[in-house]
C-alpha cells in the first residue's frame, strides 16, 4: 500500500510534517529528486490522530540548514518511500549571500577596519585590536575586532559604524546578524540614516552584555530601495559613555542571516595574526589628504570643523569670521597627453591680519599608536602669499580627552618656510616615553600646526611616521676587521661594515676601562691643545677643526654675531671656541675680545684668526675689564642680534638654532638665554648645594655636553619661560634692545659682576620680555680668570651697585619667578631623576 505525508512547514532552518507509510520501509527526505536525509524519527501528532489517518508517532522535523546552504533561489521538496514520492513542495529559498565586504570585522590598523568607517568625537579616543576568540565561538574566523574607549569621562557622543555594502541586486526584506559583547551593557543600535537630511529612518536596538550573543534585526522591504539607490546608509550606532569596550565577532546582512555559512575557522596564533594586520606607514589618518567624505566646500566655518577627514580647523571666538579654508589642487598633474592625470590636493589656509585667541590646524591619533621608537615628522606646506614667506608660530604635540587638553612636546617655534618645503622634525624613543609619561590618562594625541595672522598657506600631507631601519646587507667582516687588525669580530654585520669609522676600537678590545671626556668638543682638538705654545702648533691643530655646516633657513632671517670676551685662561678659550667652529648651526660671526695680557692666548687667537673667515679676533691696547670688552665687540658688530658668549662655556650641537626660535616666538622678546649645569638660576638640575652655594652639576662620568644637551631638549616642554633677568654667561640680545636702552653700564660695573642683572632690569622696564630657551644646554666651565675668593668680593660690590641704581626692583621675586617656573622646576625634577638611573 502506498503511504501517506505531508510537508506543513519548510524553510532554510527546518522541514516538518507527518509521514505515514508501511512498517520495515525507508522513507527520506529529497531536494530536486536528490535523497538528502532519512526520516526515521518520529513524534506524536494528535491533530493526525484525530483526523482518522492513524494512531501511531507520525510527526517529523528535520534540521535542514547545511542541506539546503548549497542550494539557491527555488527547490523541490519531497519524501520517497520504497521510490514512491509521497508528496512535493516548492520551497523559494532566501538568499545566504552575504552583502558587508568584511563580514569578520579584520582591521588593517589601529585607526581603521577594512571596509568600514568609523565615525565618532574625535577627542575622545578610539582604537581598534584584535585578539584570538575562543574555540566555543562559531561565528568567528578565529579572531574578534575590539573597538576601546579610552576617555572617562561620560560624553554620549555618537560612535557609529558604517560597512562597505552592496545594495545593488537587493529586493527583498533584508536579516543583518550581528555577534557582539561588550564590557558594560550596551545599547546598540540598527540604523538606517537618510544621507540628505541625516534622519534616522530606521531604528532597531541590541542590548550588548559581557558575553557573546547572536542578534539578528529585520529590515522591512520599504526601506531596501533607499539603501539600493545610495539615498541612505546602514550603520551600527552606540554612544560613547566613559572608558569601555565593545568587541565584534561577525556581521551578516542577507534575506537570511540565520541559516547561513559559518565563518572557516582556522589554526590561529598571536604570531600568524600580526603578520596579517597591514602596519601603516603613517599613524595619522588621512595624513595624505586623500579622503574627503565631507566635501571640499567650506563657505561657513564653525569654531571646530572637520575639514578633510581627520583634519580639523579649531578658533577661537574672537577668530569667526576672520579665516577662510578651501580645498586646492597642486601643480603636479602629469602630461595631459598621457593616459592618466594626478595631483595632489591641499588645504590652503587664509587669515586675517588681526587674530586674536588660538586658530590651529590639528591632526588627532590614538596615544597607543606611538612607539616608543623614533619617529620622523613631515609636513607639505608652501606659502601661498604675494611674498612666498610663511612664519610658522608653532608646530607641536598636544593630547587632549573630551575635557582637558595639555601640551606634551613641540616641534618648532617661529618655523620660516619659503617656496614649497617639507620640513622633517625627529622624535626620538626617549622623547616618546616621556610624553607618553606626561600624557597619563589623555587618550588622543593631535599634530597642531598653528596659524599666524596674516597668514596664507597650503598643507597638503602631515605624516608621523616610525623611521625605518638600515637595510640589512652581506657581511664583509674578514676584510674590515683584518683592514684594522683587530682579533674580534661583531655579531651585528652592520657593525661590522663600519669598523673603519669607528673609534676606540683597539682600547675596547682591550677590555680596560676605557672613559670618555666630558668635554664635546671636536674630535681632533679635543684635549690636544695642552702644552701647544707656538703659532705653528696651533695652527695645525685649529686648522684640524671640522667647521659645523651653517644655514640661513632664508635670506630675512635674522644675521647674528657671537661676543666671546676673553682674559687669559687659554685651555678654557681653546675649548671654548673649538666648539663654536664645530657646534654652531646658523650663520654667524664670531667677535673675539681679547682683554689680557697671556702671550699663549694671544697666539692660539692668532691660529683661530687665520684659520676661519666668520672669526675675528679684536685685541685692546690694555686691560680694560668685562664690561668695556662686551660693549667693543657689539660696537663691531652690524648684526641684528649678538649672542654674549663667556670664554668658559661649551656650546652643544645646534645651539644657536634653538635659541633663535626661542628669540623669534614672540615680537617682544629682548634677551634669550639658556640652562646650563653652573648659571645661578638657569642651572639644570640642582641650583643650589648642600651648603647653599650656587651648584657646579658636574657632568656625569662618561657623558658629554652633547649628551647632556640632548637629555635637556628631551624632558624639555619648551616652555620659553618669560623671566626677569638672565644669567650673562651666555645671552642673546637683540640689537634693538640695546638702542634703545644703551650698552653694558660701565661706570657701575667696570669688571662685570651685576652688569648683566642691569640690563635686564632695564630691558624689562623698556617693555622688552627675557625669556629662556629652556630646550637649549651650554656648559659653563666657571671663569678660572679670578680666584674664587676674588670672585666673592667683586660679587659682592656688583650686588651692591646693583641696589644702588635699581632700588625699586625686588630681585628676590625676580629670582624666585625662575625658581618656582613650573616649567623649569619640571624640568629638573625629570633630569634629576634621569641623571640619577
Amino acid at each position: 500500500m502506498l503511504g501517506q505525508a505531508s510537508i506543513d512547514v519548510a524553510s532554510r532552518g527546518v522541514v516538518s510534517g507527518w509521514l505515514v507509510a508501511e512498517s520495515g520501509t525507508d522513507t527520506f527526505l529529497c531536494v530536486n529528486g536528490e535523497k538528502k536525509a532519512k526520516i526515521d524519527t518520529f513524534h506524536r501528532r494528535q491533530d493526525v490522530v484525530d483526523a482518522g489517518i492513524t494512531d501511531t508517532d507520525c510527526g517529523f522535523s528535520i534540521d535542514v540548514r547545511n542541506i539546503l546552504l548549497e542550494y539557491q533561489d527555488e527547490v523541490v521538496l519531497s519524501i520517497e518511500n520504497n521510490g514512491n514520492v509521497l508528496v512535493e513542495q516548492p520551497l523559494v529559498l532566501p538568499s545566504i549571500k552575504n552583502l558587508i565586504a568584511n563580514p569578520t570585522f579584520s582591521i588593517s590598523s589601529l585607526n581603521q577596519i577594512k571596509h568600514w568607517k568609523l565615525n565618532f568625537y574625535h577627542r575622545i579616543g578610539a582604537t581598534f585590536n584584535s585578539f584570538i576568540s575562543p574555540k566555543s565561538l562559531k561565528f568567528s574566523d578565529g579572531y574578534y575586532t575590539r573597538l576601546s574607549f579610552a576617555d572617562t569621562h561620560n560624553t554620549r557622543s555618537q560612535v557609529e559604524l558604517t560597512p562597505e555594502v552592496e545594495f545593488s541586486d537587493v529586493l527583498n526584506p533584508l536579516q543583518l546578524a550581528l555577534v557582539a559583547k561588550a564590557s558594560q551593557e550596551t545599547n546598540l543600535h540598527i540604523r538606517i540614516v537618510s544621507k540628505d537630511s541625516r534622519s534616522i529612518i530606521y531604528d532597531d536596538i541590541f542590548t550588548l552584555t559581557n558575553e557573546w550573543r547572536h542578534h539578528v534585526s529585520s529590515i522591512p522591504s520599504e526601506f531596501i530601495s533607499d539603501l539600493r539607490e545610495g539615498a541612505a546608509e546602514l550603520k551600527i550606532c552606540t554612544k560613547h559613555y566613559g572608558r569601555r569596550f565593545v568587541d565584534f565577532a561577525f556581521a551578516y546582512l542577507a534575506e537570511d542571516a540565520v541559516n547561513i555559512q559559518l565563518p572557516e575557522r582556522a589554526d590561529v596564533t598571536v604570531d600568524s595574526y600580526s603578520e596579517e594586520i597591514e602596519s601603516g606607514k603613517n599613524l595619522i589618518a588621512n595624513g595624505d589628504l586623500s579622503s574627503w567624505e565631507k566635501g571640499i566646500r567650506f563657505e561657513k566655518l564653525n569654531r571646530v570643523q572637520e575639514l578633510a577627514d581627520n583634519w580639523f580647523l579649531e578658533f577661537s571666538k574672537t577668530n569667526k569670521e576672520k579665516i577662510a579654508v578651501a580645498a586646492v589642487s597642486d601643480n603636479s598633474q602629469k602630461d595631459p597627453l598621457q593616459e592618466t592625470l594626478t595631483s595632489k590636493f591641499g588645504l590652503r589656509v587664509r587669515a586675517s591680519q588681526n587674530l586674536e585667541g588660538y586658530a590651529r590646524i590639528l591632526l588627532p591619533f590614538d596615544r597607543i599608536a606611538l612607539n616608543t621608537v623614533q619617529h620622523v615628522l613631515s609636513i607639505d606646506v608652501e606659502p601661498t602669499n604675494l611674498s612666498k614667506r610663511l612664519v610658522l608660530p608653532r608646530v607641536y604635540l598636544i593630547a587632549r580627552d573630551a575635557v582637558n587638553e595639555t601640551a606634551v612636546a613641540d616641534f618648532v617655534r617661529k618655523q620660516t618656510v619659503t617656496d614649497r618645503t617639507t620640513l622633517q622634525f625627529e622624535l626620538s624613543a626617549s622623547q616618546v616615553e616621556k610624553i607618553q609619561t606626561k600624557a597619563r590618562s589623555l587618550p588622543v594625541f593631535n599634530i597642531v600646526v598653528d596659524i599666524p595672522s596674516g597668514a596664507d598657506f597650503t598643507l597638503y600631507s602631515v605624516l608621523l611616521q616610525e623611521q625605518s631601519s638600515s637595510p640589512v646587507v652581506e657581511s664583509k667582516n674578514d676584510e674590515a676587521v683584518s683592514a684594522l687588525n683587530i682579533p674580534f669580530a661583531f655579531e651585528d654585520d652592520c657593525i661590522n661594515q663600519q669598523l673603519n669609522v669607528l673609534k676606540g676600537l683597539e682600547e675596547w678590545a682591550t677590555g680596560k676601562p676605557f672613559e670618555q671626556a666630558a668635554s664635546n668638543v671636536a674630535s681632533s682638538a679635543k684635549n690636544d691643545f695642552k702644552g701647544t705654545t707656538s703659532l705653528a702648533e696651533f695652527d695645525e691643530k685649529v686648522f684640524s677643526l671640522v667647521p659645523h655646516k651653517l644655514a640661513r633657513p632664508t635670506r630675512h632671517f635674522p644675521l647674528v654675531d657671537i661676543i666671546v670676551p676673553v682674559y687669559n685662561a687659554c685651555d678654557d678659550v681653546l675649548l671654548c671656541l673649538s666648539a663654536l667652529i664645530e657646534k654652531t648651526d646658523l650663520l654667524h660671526r664670531v667677535i673675539v675680545v681679547n682683554d689680557g695680557d697671556d702671550e699663549r692666548t694671544a697666539t692660539m687667537l692668532a691660529a683661530f684668526n687665520n684659520a676661519f673667515n666668520h672669526l675675528e679676533v679684536v685685541t685692546n691696547p690694555q686691560n680694560m675689564g668685562y664690561t668695556k670688552s662686551v660693549n667693543i665687540g657689539v660696537k663691531h658688530s652690524n648684526a641684528d642680534w649678538v649672542v654674549v658668549l663667556n670664554s668658559d662655556t661649551i656650546v652643544s650641537e645646534g645651539w644657536l638654532g634653538k635659541l633663535m626660535n626661542c628669540a623669534l616666538s614672540d615680537d617682544s622678546v629682548g634677551m634669550v638665554g639658556a640652562l646650563s649645569n653652573a648659571a645661578s638660576w638657569q642651572s639644570v638640575p640642582l641650583i643650589h648645594d648642600k651648603n647653599g652655594d650656587w651648584n657646579l652639576n658636574p657632568l656625569p662620568t662618561g657623558t658629554s655636553v652633547d649628551e647632556m644637551a640632548n637629555l635637556v631638549a628631551e624632558y624639555s616642554t619648551r616652555a620659553y619661560p618669560d623671566v626677569g633677568v638672565i644669567n650673562g654667561f651666555c645671552q642673546l640680545i637683540n640689537m634693538n634692545l640695546l638702542d634703545k636702552i644703551g650698552l653694558l653700564d660701565e661706570q657701575a660695573f667696570p669688571v662685570g659682576y651685576g652688569e648683566e642683572n642691569d640690563m635686564c632690569a632695564r630691558a624689562v622696564k623698556a617693555g622688552f620680555k627675557l625669556l629662556i630657551a629652556d630646550d637649549t644646554y651650554v656648559f659653563h666651565a666657571k671663569s678660572k680668570s679670578f680666584g674664587h675668593e676674588k670672585r666673592k668680593v667683586l660679587a659682592k660690590q656688583g650686588s651692591a651697585a646693583l641696589k644702588k641704581k635699581h632700588p625699586d626692583v625686588d630681585w628676590g621675586a625676580v629670582t624666585k619667578k625662575i625658581f618656582e617656573h613650573p616649567a623649569l622646576v619640571e624640568l629638573r625634577e625629570d633630569l634629576a631623576k634621569a641623571l640619577s638611573k
